[in-house]
């Protein structure tokens, strides 16, 4: 991990190579003349897509019982974009923007907990 971004290095054999590759191409294509990212930038992107098709699909293994999953730390009013609200936070305490807070929460499955006093009120069910 280096300030938040996460570096990967792999060697792969020729099988695993062509199916990354193949996926990586897929979805690493320029969006137009206005879409200035190097083909470097691209290609992370379209790693990042992979992974949260991959996630999303809900076919990955169970890990201690629970499927693989995203924990961000947030508040109402970072969840609502706030002016002046608090930063939100991945699990592992990196600090992330409330825009990004928001745009994970978008599309994804929520349980809420609220906190009075330091202890749990409520693990609500996930939803929408």
């Amino acid at each position: 991990e280096l300030g938040g971004m996460y570096k990967l290095d792999g060697v792969l054999d020729r099988e695993g190579g062509m199916a990354l590759k193949t996926a990586l191409e897929s979805l690493s294509r320029r969006l137009g003349e206005l879409d200035h990212r190097t083909p470097k930038q691209r290609r992370a992107d379209a790693l990042k897509e992979i992974i949260h098709h991959a996630l999303d699909g809900g076919t990955l293994p169970r890990r201690n019982g629970a499927r693989p999953h995203i924990a961000v730390h947030t508040t109402p009013e970072g969840l609502r974009g706030e002016l002046g609200a608090a930063p939100g936070e991945l699990a592992n305490g990196t600090p992330i923007s409330n825009k990004t807070v928001q745009r994970l929460a978008c599309d994804s499955l929520m349980h809420r907990v609220l906190k009075a006093d330091s202890l749990v009120v409520d693990v609500g069910r996930a939803h929408r």
